[in-house]
């Protein structure tokens, strides 16, 4: 499925968020862990890889890497077809590498299924575990959520890999405040603030941790900070608790 974004379709934006890790596919408990994201936009916006990377990094152990392989506008086919997806997971060294493409349902969830077996089996060839982590919708069709979730919650048993339901958590919280911006102004991407709660989420889930040993604010080695303030904070991480335990 091709995902409308609001920037020139097929152009390759490769992001990469790095910093010094071992090549142990299994981190020992007194380390960190490495995870490689294969996406597009909706891993790339506000650095999702690097925030997450910073959570992790907050609460310990250390040190935490994470590397992005993002091409703007593509789903995991195109990732497959180029060869570019298969090329950084060869490069070794990580505990998962966690995929996204567009919202997958209907007509979309077959190529979805087809290129995360595909991926699976490298994964797992490279010694790493692999996982899904679920989109969101466009405002104007909220109701996908639900079908959105199921979808990537499908495609992670298909290929007994890791579903986080990072989406999930936004709906959770606008339960307890729908006045919670986690749209960017383009109504489609991220806000800093959407970016938080996925980066809560994905970060408990992998390192599992309780989402209350992460900070309120963050700085990417890439640059991005992200400060929330502490209400918005405790109302996400409640939700991303919840949306984990309930999974």
């Amino acid at each position: 499925m091709r995902w409308l974004h609001p920037v020139r379709p097929l152009v390759l934006v490769a992001l990469l968020f790095a910093a010094a890790c071992g090549k142990d596919a299994l981190a020992p408990a007194n380390m960190g862990i490495s995870v490689l994201f294969i996406g597009n936009a909706y891993s790339g916006t506000n650095d999702l890889p690097g925030v997450v990377e910073a959570l992790l990094d907050s609460a310990g152990p250390r040190p935490n890497h994470t590397e992005g392989e993002i091409l703007i506008g593509l789903a995991l086919k195109d990732h497959w077809v180029l060869g570019t997806g298969k090329d950084f997971i060869d490069k070794g060294g990580w505990n998962y590498v966690i995929m996204q493409q567009g919202p997958s349902v209907g007509t979309g969830f077959p190529s979805l299924v087809q290129y995360a077996k595909l991926f699976a089996q490298e994964i797992r060839a490279a010694g790493a575990k692999p996982a899904l982590w679920e989109v969101w919708p466009i405002p104007e069709a909220l109701s996908n959520f639900d079908g959105i979730s199921a979808s990537y919650q499908a495609a992670a048993d298909s290929i007994g890999g890791i579903f986080v339901p990072a989406a999930d958590t936004w709906q959770r919280a606008w339960t307890l405040d729908p006045s919670l911006k986690f749209y960017a102004a383009n109504g489609v991407t991220a806000s800093p603030l959407g970016t938080y709660a996925l980066a809560i989420t994905i970060a408990a889930e992998l390192a599992h941790k309780d989402p209350d040993v992460f900070p309120d604010a963050v700085n990417t080695r890439s640059g991005e900070t992200i400060v929330v303030d502490a209400r918005s904070a405790t109302l996400i991480k409640y939700a991303a608790r919840s949306v984990l335990a309930t999974r």
